[in-house]
């Protein structure tokens, strides 16, 4: 990982190049409202920063973070991506929120749109509208693998316990005591990495081997053939696909 943890944001410039959504009906998805996609600026008394926005991979390594002075918006989320993912080549863009996030961004920034994949995070989406799971959930986009999209949550579980400590540092303090610890973090996680990933290959083969032997007893009791399966697939994905171009939430 580079050494710089904390990437830079000139606010007051970038923050006029997004767009603030003020129709706070547009965080419901199902029956779940959903903060992170209010895309409405909020400050808290006595701070100048509100969190941290933080991108990690799906071997939960900390990647990069932004200071946030406004609250979760998507113009940190786009920040991230733009300056560090797309750079990187990265294909998905993981993001629990990111059937909300991602429209806003194809209205705001068509330029590079197509240069990601969204994927929907796959336990977050469970609290999503079943169309929604449907046309984004990472486990229905084709090359997403058994990539959860949950992994960061591990890295805001580690970095929430600094909160206490580093609101009441000076700026070029809590800078580098957040680097250190995303240092520390990373070094442990790649130490780990060889094991984890023998673990996981296993762990996917066997899940594998298990949902052939289903789908098969399935398709022998249904009395249809595996061919059907595309058929079906289609028809979901449609049905799912003019739900949410209806602006249906259910």
């Amino acid at each position: 990982m580079e050494i710089v943890f904390l990437l830079s944001i000139h606010h007051s410039i970038y923050m006029q190049t997004v767009q603030v959504d003020k129709h706070l009906d547009q965080n419901m998805c199902g029956d779940t409202s959903w903060r992170a996609a209010g895309n409405t600026l909020r400050k808290k008394k006595n701070l100048c920063k509100t969190g941290l926005e933080i991108a990690g991979c799906r071997h939960s390594v900390a990647q990069k973070a932004v200071n946030m002075l406004y609250g979760e918006i998507y113009g940190y989320a786009h920040y991230l991506q733009t300056a560090y993912f797309i750079p990187k080549k990265v294909e998905f863009f993981w993001y629990d929120v990111v059937c909300k996030f991602w429209p806003w961004r194809k209205k705001h920034d068509s330029d590079s749109e197509k240069k990601m994949k969204p994927a929907l995070s796959v336990m977050h989406a469970k609290a999503h509208s079943w169309s929604c799971q449907v046309v984004w959930g990472g486990r229905w986009q084709n090359g997403a693998s058994a990539t959860t999209g949950e992994e960061v949550e591990q890295i805001n579980s580690h970095f929430s316990r600094l909160g206490t400590s580093t609101k009441h540092m000076l700026p070029e303090a809590r800078e580098e005591l957040l680097t250190e610890h995303a240092l520390q973090w990373n070094r442990k996680k790649i130490e780990k990495l060889p094991r984890t990933l023998a673990d996981r290959y296993s762990k996917t083969k066997m899940q594998l081997s298990n949902a052939r032997k289903d789908l098969l007893d399935n398709l022998e009791q249904l009395h249809v053939s595996e061919d059907v399966l595309t058929t079906w697939r289609e028809e979901i994905y449609n049905a799912a696909l003019g739900k949410k171009v209806n602006g249906e939430t259910g």
